[in-house]
């Protein structure tokens, strides 16, 4: 299991139980799984299944089968987290150094980056709510 930020976590997938039934990659403590593999613990946040993780893998290959996610879907959501990410490290390591409209510049980067992100995000968990409901032709 990867941790991931719950952006990443796509097309708003049901819980496996009414109960806990996985158990966190971190604190073993038990947490939810959901019908795409993923699991989300209080204490440490989501996780994604990884190939080694065969059970939990599968599953997530089954939710991005049945609705038409592909593995560029998930990857480029997460390169633009990680950009959101690395811009937002550069800036909190520069911003006393540089002049306001330099910062001014950052923090419109960084919104910029993260609409784009969750615009994709949100594109995605719309196609699998359509789908869903049969009324998006799976791809």
């Amino acid at each position: 299991m990867i941790k991931v930020h719950a952006a990443q976590i796509l097309g708003n997938p049901q819980a496996t139980s009414q109960r806990p039934e996985e158990s966190c990659p971190e604190c073993g403590e038990a947490c939810f799984g959901f019908e795409d593999g993923s699991i989300r613990c209080d204490g440490h946040g989501c996780f994604a299944p990884q190939p080694t993780d065969l059970r939990l893998f599968r599953r997530r290959q089954d939710f991005d089968a049945r609705f038409g996610i592909t593995a560029n879907d998930r990857l480029a959501l997460a390169d633009k987290l990680e950009e959101h990410a690395m811009v937002a490290e550069e800036f909190e390591r520069r911003k006393k150094g540089i002049p306001l409209a330099e910062r001014t510049a950052f923090r419109d980067r960084l919104a910029g980056i993260e609409q784009d992100a969750l615009a994709e995000r949100d594109r995605i968990n719309e196609h699998v709510r359509l789908t869903r409901l049969g009324q998006m032709p799976r791809l």
